[in-house]
Parts: C-alpha cells; sequence; structure tokens
C-alpha cells in the first residue's frame, strides 16, 4: 500500500511542477535530469509500483524491493522538499 501512495504522491509532485502528461510514465518521459535530478531514483520506483499494479498476487516483492522503492521515493520527495 505504501508503494501506490507514494506512487500518487509522485503524480502529485510531478503535476505541481508543471510536468506535462496525463500519466506519471508520461510525465516521466516529458522531464529530464536537468529538472528532476532523481529520474532516474523516480523511474525506479514506478517500475516496481506499475509490477505490484499489473501482477498483483502474481508478482513477487521481495522486502528489498518495497525498501528500495520507498527510499527511491523518498529521495525524490527530499529533492523538492515535498514532504
Amino acid at each position: 500500500v505504501a508503494i501506490m501512495e507514494a506512487d500518487i504522491m509522485l503524480y502529485d509532485l510531478l503535476d505541481s511542477i508543471g510536468v506535462p502528461g496525463e500519466s506519471i510514465g508520461e510525465k516521466l518521459k516529458n522531464t529530464n535530469k536537468s529538472q528532476i535530478g532523481t529520474l532516474d531514483l523516480a523511474w525506479r520506483a514506478h517500475r516496481i509500483r506499475n509490477e505490484l499494479a499489473h501482477q498483483g498476487i502474481n508478482f513477487s516483492l521481495s522486502r528489498d524491493m518495497v525498501e528500495e522503492a520507498i527510499e527511491n521515493f523518498r529521495k525524490v520527495f527530499d529533492e523538492f522538499s515535498y514532504i
């Protein structure tokens, strides 16, 4: 649940800084490292969320993956003092 909620927060962050796009994937594609220094981390966290969302219970989500995703989201949010 924390990964899903953090991904929603990522969408809101990207929206608040004016990144165009209808989805998080589109928004991430429409930005670059000069706008978001932690762009690679945002992509990695979002990909874990996508795997979880699309595969559901069939996705083997390890503790390490959860910790990585949450830490990556945190670093993105810290860059913008979002939380």
